[in-house]
């Protein structure tokens, strides 16, 4: 706008997410070829590249880790003074079977590496609220983290025989989320009726506080 003027930095690969924290941006990324990830820390005062963090990603023969979400933010976070890396394989056997890494920001190096489920858990979306973190699955599971990520909370949505049925027939799924004073609203829409929506509240009796 008028004498405004516009800055920005160009580097390889495809973005994924992005967290700014004292005017530094942290940018999550998967290389061009689609084989590393990496962070990439950029001082937004300068717009000059200060630093290009690489990913412990396990790429091998056997298995590879990539960032996982459906929405901006889902797949990185700033959570404690640490950067928090979602990361879901892509093999046989450890499909949506997401992990966790938590890394020191003046270095990248990781600090801890949590595996979320043992099971199956298809990662839809992230939320921090209250100082604790929240990773929701495609089919309704949370599982809430503290602050120290050490203590975990399982919580299932409960929904009635007749929504499950509805979720059948006309092919619902998770669409957004969201934190609402101490309830997690669940937005769903169905396919063959797309103007139908559903919201299931978490009850604040459920929620890690």
């Amino acid at each position: 706008m008028g004498e405004s003027a516009l800055h920005h930095v160009m580097l390889p690969g495809y973005f994924q997410s992005v967290v700014e924290k004292e005017n530094k941006a942290y940018v999550l990324y998967i290389d061009g070829n689609g084989e590393n990830v990496g962070i990439y820390v950029i001082d937004l005062n300068t717009n000059r590249l200060l630093h290009n963090y690489s990913i412990q990603n396990h790429k091998s023969q056997e298995r590879a880790y990539y960032p996982v979400g459906q929405n901006n933010g889902s797949s990185l976070l700033w959570f404690h003074n640490r950067l928090i890396i979602m990361l879901d394989g892509n093999r046989p056997g450890i499909q949506d079977r997401p992990i966790i890494q938590i890394l020191n920001p003046s270095d990248g190096s990781l600090d801890k590496e949590i595996s979320i489920s043992n099971e199956s858990f298809s990662l839809y979306d992230t939320a921090l609220h209250n100082g604790n973190l929240y990773v929701i699955s495609n089919n309704g599971e949370i599982m809430a983290y503290d602050s120290s990520l050490k203590n975990v909370k399982k919580i299932q949505l409960k929904q009635n025989k007749e929504f499950i049925q509805k979720k059948e027939t006309d092919r619902g799924y998770i669409s957004s989320t969201r934190i609402s004073g101490n309830s997690i609203d669940i937005l769903y829409d169905f396919v063959k009726k797309l103007a139908s929506y559903q919201i299931t509240i978490l009850p604040s009796n459920e929620v890690l506080i």
